[in-house]
């Protein structure tokens, strides 16, 4: 009998015994990839396949049939699954061995590979299709290839193995004429059996405990790529590099093994987990391990499913060797030997990381140890592998086929983390590191070169920009050169506020240089002295730099708006550091001078200065002679003075000339250009438009009005033909906003820098044809820039390449070079490296250290910020993120949920995270109390939090998962499980009616008169419809709150018909008692006499941010920012995300240190050793944070506002005790029971006459707890302000204001209430003012309790509605009721569209009634202390400026084309 018979008739005989139909569970292997494919049924990611390689000549029939008969052996490949349960059929179904014979194509190999990844590209369906298939490739006469593709549900790549080496023994029987050797396979019942078995077992408990034990609480795994978990590669798309581990590594491995008392395998993985931690600098790595599951079971013999993953961390935190790291791992996986059966699968579903990014894993090492030398009679065979399936990261499939060829190493990478070229050099780079710490084995792995032959070389050139000669001039011989060119070209133009130009030529520019010149010498100066400039920003301030320059002097520019306290510390400063010669100034900022220095003052009057002899030039000075005197912020609080050298200038200079200028010019036809100077003469980035003047360019010297106004900035770029602008990456996106590209004239060159260039602008402004983008990176420290690039030399964003005569390092924390790819620390070297800190030597030592690849003492900056060399030569940075919350629409203050759920008594931690757009909450019970019910926090947090961000979901945990630093883990929080109905059932008319609304909006067939709505998957948009509803069916128009407030059926019912309505939440009682202030709070010790350290609360609101600013700009305190977060790090991003948001600078590098908080918690949730750091450090405290929303209930708004104040005085009094200024409003003065026509600034009306209004309430409330503390000996200020509107310039507002949405709601209706135009007034004072009002009475002490922060001259309605019929709206003035029913009607309207911004006015409009009689709030205490300081604005100009900006922001919509005329009034 042929093999192809004997193969038919043992199909035939296993058929007929074959119980065909019998469903059988799935193993639990096999239910882990069933549910895996189900993710992606289309996907081909389960497919395996590999290839045998026969060399000679093979009977291709003899062949088939023996593939046909070991296949019938393999019973596990006899299975049709159905999706019940899932379970499991035997049943054989037809298939056939194809045979393709390629030999006449040109290149028969890559036809038959081609035809391979064809087919294991092809998804097979698990209930439908034959899930294996075998092809059989003719090359030629003598090589065959035989492959064999399988899903991963029936085998593993052991059972592959398995069955080829079965269809080799039966091929050689056949073609030797011998008998079949004996069924080879084990007993697939008996694989079900066992896993069975084990489910039921206390096997599984126990595997199950070591799992959790061993993984919970670990960081989160880092990859090579760093990037974040990816859905797997199709096969066919993973890409694959390979080599061969020669006899050399292979004896290495296997003598360690044995040193180790270890496999060689076990040495190969702690050869990866080395060469993950070296290369990402972790300090604890975990690799995923597939396991077999076979020894000592049934499946040892049999061809199926049983591959598992297990995790391994291997912990670097002593330094190993790679001896102690394979000990390690070896005893670690000798430790988890046992417990392997328990599925990978499960242990996510345990850790609560089903459906969560969090990876389980990092890089996974597949070791293949199966004796693959098989013979088919006479030939010989290599065996390759194909793909290995499904693909996360990064795989390294090491196989040994034991055939005597060696292991062959496959790097198999997820195409979307890696590039061929990246997985090519990984491959590298690891065979190589591992050669080298196999040949060490008792070095530490952390002394291991990383890099490749060559790439040191490489680096070294890399790390240096082009080289020049450096050049002896001096900066202002630069501009000498130019006088003596061209010297009556135009060479500088000034603009001031009201966009008159001030123009001087090169030679009226040396003129004014030269006298200034001489006036300092005859006033002393001379070289090696300072000379500070305190000039306004016009020509003469140019004049003086290069006045300074030329006496030999070293150049400190003073900016006239800062502070004087701020002004006098630099200068004491400069004083102490340097002989400070003179200050350069005018007759009316002499004042700002401190008193002991202005004898050195040389002023400048309007008529210029006298007539002064001219005195000889100084000596000729040397290139490492000091420039000039910058002052960055320091950490201390202290500004630092970074000392440049002219040579460094020079350097920068003649680098923008060669790289920047010169090609502009040559483009533009060899003309002259104009530069525009946008950045603050204070700051070092001002000399990148300088140096176009240098150059022999004209420079325009914008004013600060404009400078920071976009729009009027476009123009003035466009009248004046500016052809280059340095600005800040997001002023950048502003200024294309306004149209910098979109007119008939366009800058031909842009330079940004200051901060990290997004993605989307680099793509945006490389797709602007005609122009050159650079982008320039570089510390105040290193002169400007000390690294360079076009835009358009990179797809991404870069900081390039060292400029002219510089170095740049990447560094490890050992100060060693890190290879291309790895993250390091940026270290600048060269030229442009700056001297040092001027007085500051320890902060020199710190950060100007050693060079230790220079032999000539040269130093390096330590820039403190990461990078990371590519492979092409340019740097990257590695810059922010954001951790906010989205959540339709609305953005989500994740620490404000979770300390509001903290504060319920039966939760003892607590964390939200969004779960299929349902915000779910998670929370860890306290100690010896039951679960929380869902309903009662959700009634809790109802009294705190806005309706969308109270969780709808609430699932409790028995703890929190947290990485091994002690940080949550949000990523492993569990998915929630479904959400159940209630029972009970509609009972009256108004029940089902309502029932009927929620089913609806819910999108479900029906509802439970209990059911939580917001637990079913309601949201604020589905309440919206619901209400609607209610509207409609019942007559009752209710808000969102009254939805959110009661969320059932029977509950919404109940109020229905009882008719009740929500009333003050609280009473005038509950005020009074609230404002007892603790008696443990009191003054201790004597505030400090020089404060140095703020702590601002609530610095990312509206009012807030520009305290920050303003705070940064006029003081030199270190601030400290109270900020709800998960993390300091998050912080700080919604700080820095806060001033985007409101076009403030947050300085990098700046005094602002950033702590998660919450003032709703107990010491804010900080540990008692961080509280007590604060307390210790903080000098004084603004207390402006507080929740703002005047719909509110008076307990939702408790725990930040009233409680919050109290612990911000319990703060402020311990240790040494703390000025306190704390932020309130002026309705606190406010009574609704009658009032004098002037509101003093002592006064505090009775709990029981304030408005019905939970905000004002709380201020009232907290106020009443500053007076107590201040009668217990606290300096403590209390600031009253009124409404407040935009900046008085920019017009930057918050949209949010009751003030303006009652304003947009007035243009949508084209209509204002007349009792309004005819009698309201509107007290609205500038956010620029209030910030410095408060910044300024922080700084000098206030001497009475309460300052009433008002508008001077209050605005009429009328005034406003007229500014917006100025602006083109036609508004018609029309009765109050009208108005009222017209906005009612248009709201609702809305609302169908899910559009609640008119509701939210509407309700904002029940306020605006007749104004009654009118009050004013008295300003004597703030009129005493502030109007010779800060006068306050026009009001008028800066309603102007509000309105504008809100129509740019298209907060309003924008106005008809043409104004209508003013409308009269209603004929009504």
């Amino acid at each position: 009998m042929s093999a192809r018979a004997r193969a038919i008739h043992g199909a035939q005989r296993r058929r007929d015994s074959a119980d065909s139909v019998t469903a059988r569970p799935l193993t639990a292997a096999q239910l882990g990839v069933w549910l895996g494919q189900q993710l992606d049924p289309t996907s081909a990611v389960f497919n395996i396949a590999e290839y045998v390689d026969i060399s000679g000549p093979v009977a291709v029939e003899e062949l088939v049939a023996a593939i046909h008969a070991a296949v019938d052996e393999a019973a596990a490949l006899h299975i049709r699954f159905v999706e019940d349960s899932p379970r499991q059929i035997t049943e054989s179904r037809d298939w056939a061995v194809q045979v393709v014979d390629v030999s006449g194509e040109p290149d028969p190999l890559r036809a038959a590979l081609e035809l391979m990844d064809r087919d294991v590209s092809q998804p097979v369906n698990l209930t439908e299709d034959v899930l294996f298939a075998h092809i059989v490739f003719r090359l030629d006469a003598r090589r065959t290839l035989w492959y064999h593709r399988v899903h991963h549900i029936l085998l593993d790549g052991y059972g592959m193995a398995l069955i080829a080496r079965r269809v080799a023994e039966l091929y050689t029987a056949s073609v030797a004429g011998t008998p079949p050797p004996p069924y080879a396979f084990g007993d697939w019942d008996a694989v079900l059996a066992a896993d069975l078995a084990y489910a039921d077992s206390a096997e599984l408990d126990r595997d199950r405990t070591f799992w959790l034990d061993y993984l919970r609480d670990r960081p989160a795994p880092v990859t090579l790529s760093g990037a974040a978990p990816r859905t797997t590669s199709a096969v066919g798309r993973t890409l694959r590099e390979f080599t061969t581990l020669d006899s050399e590594i292979v004896a290495l491995l296997r003598s360690i093994a044995q040193a180790a008392r270890a496999n060689w395998t076990d040495v190969f993985t702690a050869a990866v987990a080395a060469y993950l931690h070296r290369m990402t600098g972790a300090g604890e790595v975990c690799l995923a391990l597939p396991v077999m599951l076979r020894t000592g079971t049934p499946a040892l013999r049999v061809p199926c499913m049983t591959l598992n993953g297990v995790a391994l961390w291997a912990d670097f935190a002593d330094d190993p060797t790679l001896t102690e790291l394979t000990g390690q791992v070896a005893r670690q996986l000798v430790r988890s030997r046992r417990h392997q059966r328990y599925r990978s699968e499960q242990v996510r579903r345990d850790l609560g990381l089903v459906g969560s990014d969090r990876s389980m894993y990092g890089p996974s090492v597949n070791i293949m140890l199966f004796d693959y030398d098989l013979r088919f009679g006479a030939c010989t065979s290599t065996v390759r592998n194909v793909t290995a399936g499904m693909i996360d990261d990064l795989v390294f499939n090491l196989y040994d086929r034991m055939d005597g060829a060696g292991p062959t190493l496959y790097l198999d990478g997820h195409p979307s983390s890696y590039t061929a070229a990246e997985l090519a050099m990984h491959l590298q780079r690891f065979t190589t590191f591992l050669r080298r710490i196999l040949a060490v084995p008792d070095q530490p792995l952390a002394a291991v070169d990383l890099f490749l032959p060559g790439e040191r070389d490489w680096l070294r050139d890399i790390s240096s920009g082009p080289e020049r000669a450096l050049h002896d001039s001096t900066v202002h011989e630069l501009l000498t050169d130019q006088v003596a060119r061209i010297p009556n070209a135009t060479a500088l133009v000034a603009t001031d506020a009201d966009g008159a130009r001030q123009t001087l030529t090169y030679a009226e520019l040396d003129s004014r240089t030269r006298l200034l010149s001489s006036a300092l010498t005859a006033a002393g100066t001379r070289p090696g002295h300072a000379v500070a400039v305190l000039l306004p920003r016009a020509n003469d301030a140019i004049a003086a730099l290069f006045a300074v320059l030329a006496c030999g002097a070293t150049y400190v520019p003073l900016d006239p708006g800062q502070p004087d306290t701020r002004l006098a510390l630099l200068l004491e400063g400069m004083v102490e550091g340097i002989e400070l010669s003179g200050i350069v100034t005018t007759t009316a900022l002499a004042p700002k001078i401190p008193a002991a220095l202005r004898g050195r003052a040389v002023v400048l009057d309007d008529d210029g200065l006298p007539v002064v002899p001219h005195a000889p030039p100084p000596s000729r000075l040397h290139p490492e002679h000091p420039a000039w005197v910058i002052h960055t912020s320091g950490t201390t609080g202290t500004p630092k003075a970074v000392v440049i050298s002219h040579g460094s200038v020079v350097n920068l200079y003649h680098h923008h000339r060669e790289h920047l200028i010169e090609p502009a010019v040559a483009a533009q036809g060899g003309r002259r250009m104009r530069a525009a100077l946008t950045a603050s003469l204070t700051f070092d980035t001002a000399w990148e438009g300088l140096i176009w003047l240098l150059a022999g360019h004209e420079l325009h010297l914008i004013d600060d009005d404009l400078r920071r106004d976009p729009d009027r900035l476009v123009r003035y770029v466009r009248a004046q033909c500016i052809d280059f602008l340095d600005v800040t990456p997001t002023f950048a996106r502003e200024l294309l906003a306004a149209g910098l590209y979109t007119g008939a004239h366009r800058p031909a060159v842009l330079a940004l820098g200051g901060e990290a260039a997004d993605p989307a602008l680099w793509t945006a402004l490389c797709a602007e044809p005609g122009i050159s983008v650079y982008n320039l990176y570089g510390p105040t420290e290193c002169t400007v820039d000390a690294t360079w690039t076009t835009l358009a030399a990179h797809t991404a964003p870069s900081i390039g390449t060292p400029i002219t005569n510089g170095r740049c390092h990447v560094l490890n924390r050992h100060l060693r070079p890190v290879p291309p790819g790895v993250v390091g620390e940026l270290y600048v070297g060269g030229t442009p490296v700056g001297q040092r800190y001027l007085g500051a030597p320890a902060a020199t030592a710190t950060r100007f250290v050693a060079d230790p690849f220079d032999a000539n003492g040269s130093r390096l900056y330590r820039t403190g910020d990461l990078v990371r060399w590519h492979t092409d030569g340019h740097l990257e940075y590695l810059g922010r993120g954001d951790n906010q919350m989205s959540l339709r629409g609305y953005r989500i203050e994740v620490g404000e949920v979770e300390s509001a759920l903290a504060a319920h008594p039966q939760v003892g931690a607590a964390a939200v995270r969004i779960h299929s757009e349902v915000l779910v909450a998670y929370v860890v019970p306290t100690p010896a109390a039951g679960a929380p019910e869902a309903q009662h926090l959700r009634t809790h947090l109802a009294g705190r939090l806005p309706d969308y961000m109270v969780p709808s979901v609430y699932v409790s945990l028995d703890r929190l998962p947290h990485t091994t630093n002690g940080k949550l883990d949000r990523a492993a929080l569990p998915a929630p499980p479904d959400t159940e109905p209630t029972d009970r059932a509609p009972r009256t008319p108004t029940e089902r009616a309502l029932a009927r609304l929620f089913a609806e909006a819910l999108e479900v067939e029906s509802v439970g008169i209990d059911d939580d709505f917001f637990a079913r998957g309601g949201h604020s948009l589905r309440a919206a419809r619901v209400l609607n509803g209610v509207r409609e069916a019942f007559g009752v128009r209710w808000d969102l709150r009254a939805m959110f407030d009661t969320p059932t059926v029977a509950g919404l019912a109940e109020r229905l018909e009882s008719g009740r309505d929500h009333g003050p939440t609280w009473t005038a009682a509950d005020l009074e008692a609230d404002a007892r202030l603790d008696d443990i709070i009191r003054a201790t010790a004597e505030p400090q006499t020089q404060p140095h350290t703020v702590l601002l609360t609530g610095a990312t609101g509206f009012l807030g941010a520009f305290l920050l600013a303003v705070l940064l700009e006029r003081t030199d305190f270190q601030v400290y920012c109270l900020v709800r977060a998960d993390d300091d790090a998050a912080a700080l991003r919604c700080i820095e995300s806060s001033c985007t948001r409101y076009g403030l600078e947050f300085p990098p590098g700046s005094r602002v240190t950033a702590i998660a908080g919450d003032l709703a918690l107990p010491r804010f949730g900080l540990s008692p050793t961080h509280y007590q750091h604060l307390a210790d450090t903080v000098d004084v405290i603004v207390h402006n944070g507080a929740r703002v929303h005047h719909f509110e209930p008076y307990s939702r708004l408790r725990p930040a506002n009233v409680e919050g104040t109290e612990r911000i005085l319990r703060l402020a009094t311990t240790g040494t005790t703390k000025p306190v200024h704390f932020v309130s409003s002026v309705d606190t003065a406010f009574a609704v029971d009658g009032n004098p026509p002037i509101l003093r600034e002592d006064r505090r009306v009775a709990a029981m006459s304030l408005p019905h209004n939970g905000y004002v309430a709380s201020k009232w409330v907290a106020e009443g707890l500053v007076y107590a503390a201040a009668d217990r000996g606290v300096p403590a200020t209390v600031y009253r302000p009124g409404r407040i509107g935009g900046h008085s310039i920019t017009g930057v507002s918050g949209q949010d204001d009751a003030f303006w949405s009652l304003i947009r709601a007035m243009v949508v209706l084209a209509a204002v209430p007349d009792e309004s135009y005819d009698a309201g007034t509107v007290d609205l004072v500038p956010v620029d003012w209030v910030a410095a009002s408060i910044t300024h009475l922080v700084a000098q002490r206030p001497t009475a309790p309460t300052y009433h922060l008002t508008s001077r001259r209050p605005l009429t309605f009328a005034t406003v509605v007229d500014v917006l019929r100025d602006r083109g709206y036609p508004i018609a003035t029309i009765p109050g009721p009208i108005w009222h029913a017209r906005l009612t009607a248009m709201a609702d309207q809305a609302s169908a569209r899910d559009d609640h911004a008119l509701t939210i006015a509407r309700a904002h409009a029940t306020h605006l009634t007749s104004p009654g009689t009118a009050v004013s709030y008295g300003q004597d205490n703030s009129a005493a202390a502030l109007d010779s300081a800060l006068p306050q604005p026009d009001p008028t100009a800066a309603l102007l400026a509000g309105i504008d900006y809100l129509i740019d922001a298209r907060f309003l919509p924008p106005p008809p084309a043409v104004a209508a005329q003013r409308s009269k009034r209603h004929p009504c």
